[in-house]
């Protein structure tokens, strides 16, 4: 892909990852073929500061996890009550690093 293309691309999204995984979705996105380009902007994204922000008004339903599309978790956070208050809290300070993971592998998804 056109090294221009991935920085419009990283420009938009670079955020949406972890530090540590920024160059190798660089890597990847040079490798990869000009067609995917288009295909990039329909991935759904979570903004991690989005997520964080329903994590601490609306975490102890669990509506965090489940936006992230982690179910099982959202069901468990509904039905306790935030796991007790001991999953809500644990989730203030790690959901972001979750969001950025799980869209670090949806872009692996896409790209292969």
């Amino acid at each position: 892909m056109d090294t221009l293309k991935v920085d419009v691309f990283m420009d938009l999204y670079g955020h949406y990852f972890l530090e540590k995984d920024i160059r190798s979705v660089r890597l990847m996105l040079n490798a990869a073929h000009n067609d995917l380009y288009s295909m990039l902007f329909s991935i759904d994204f979570k903004a991690p500061g989005k997520v964080l922000f329903l994590s601490l008004f609306l975490g102890v339903c669990g509506i965090d996890r489940f936006y992230i599309g982690d179910t099982s978790m959202g069901i468990f956070k509904l039905l306790t009550g935030g796991g007790f208050g001991i999953v809500l809290f644990i989730d203030w300070f790690t959901i972001s690093k979750v969001t950025r993971e799980r869209n670090y592998d949806k872009l692996l998804a896409c790209l292969y």
